[in-house]
């Protein structure tokens, strides 16, 4: 590691940023209730600090685009309580939507904080805050236990607590799987994982939200960072695999109806484990044996 000032603010700032980002996950911070104002709060005063330390970022035209857009998102949300029915669930949809609005802008210092040093270790922290909550609600499948209605919900909530909250974490993972698809193997197999993972997850929570969010990032991604084609067929040794593994899970009742039996959910949770796991490794040997062809 270099040691200059600059990339020593960048690491400090990105650890600060993922540690914003565990809490809000793993408090199952959602709409209405008061972690999500907490945690917003939070990354508010620290996008304040960061501003300080590193000075305003340099937003390209696609930054700003995306900035403009969550700033307009919180206006009409704040403009909905004039004539909302149901005002307080507008006024948590305001609160998500600031706390959503501080986030980005906490990453856009952070990221510019060390420049491309910056935005990789940004990327890869909060990205191992993302496997970490998928990890441990891919657990839950084969423990129920884990959760505290693990037993009775059947759709994949947790730690967020909120299924289509979850699958859209998930399908954010996905462009980051992809990046690493063309780099050496390790960093292959790692990509083949995080997809695989994701895609999965983004299936057992049963969000059609979560599906179609997940289609447009990638479709989104593969078009900004050129060679559209060949970065979705990438994808493919992954994505095949995942969705053939999601598909078995949907055929066993216990894992995808809520009020089942705990002795059945624990059944089918063994049973998923294996399957997914002779997924994962066919999933890496299908990436491993493709040509390299960096981008």
């Amino acid at each position: 590691m270099r040691a200059s000032g600059i990339e020593w603010r960048a690491l400090v700032l990105s650890l600060c940023a993922a540690s914003l980002l565990g809490w809000g996950v793993f408090s199952g911070a959602t709409p209405g209730m008061a972690e999500v104002f907490l945690v917003g709060a939070a990354a508010a005063v620290a996008a304040c600090v960061a501003a300080v330390l590193v000075g305003a970022p340099r937003l390209g035209r696609a930054g700003l685009a995306v900035v403009a857009a969550v700033v307009c998102l919180v206006a009409l949300a704040a403009l909905s309580l004039t004539w909302s029915i149901a005002p307080d669930r507008s006024w948590d949809a305001v609160n998500l939507g600031l706390a959503s609005l501080a986030f980005l802008v906490l990453g856009a210092l952070v990221s510019a904080a060390g420049g491309r040093w910056g935005a990789r270790v940004t990327l890869v922290a909060i990205s191992a805050v993302v496997v970490a909550a998928l990890v441990w609600a891919l657990a839950g499948v084969v423990v129920p236990a884990l959760f505290p209605e693990g037993d009775r919900i059947a759709r994949l909530r947790e730690p967020l607590g909120h299924a289509p909250a979850l699958s859209l974490l998930a399908g954010a993972l996905l462009p980051v799987a992809g990046s690493l698809l063309t780099q050496r193997p390790v960093a292959r197999s790692l990509g083949t994982l995080l997809a695989y993972g994701a895609v999965v997850t983004v299936m057992l929570t049963q969000s059609r939200a979560g599906v179609i969010a997940s289609v447009v990032v990638v479709a989104l991604w593969a078009a900004l960072a050129g060679e559209p084609i060949l970065r979705i067929a990438r994808l493919l040794p992954a994505v095949v695999p995942a969705v053939v593994v999601g598909a078995l899970a949907f055929t066993q009742s216990a894992l995808v109806e809520d009020g089942s039996a705990r002795a059945d959910r624990e059944d089918a949770g063994v049973l998923f484990a294996i399957v997914a796991l002779v997924g994962a490794a066919i999933a890496v040997g299908l990436e491993l044996r493709l040509p390299v062809e960096r981008i």
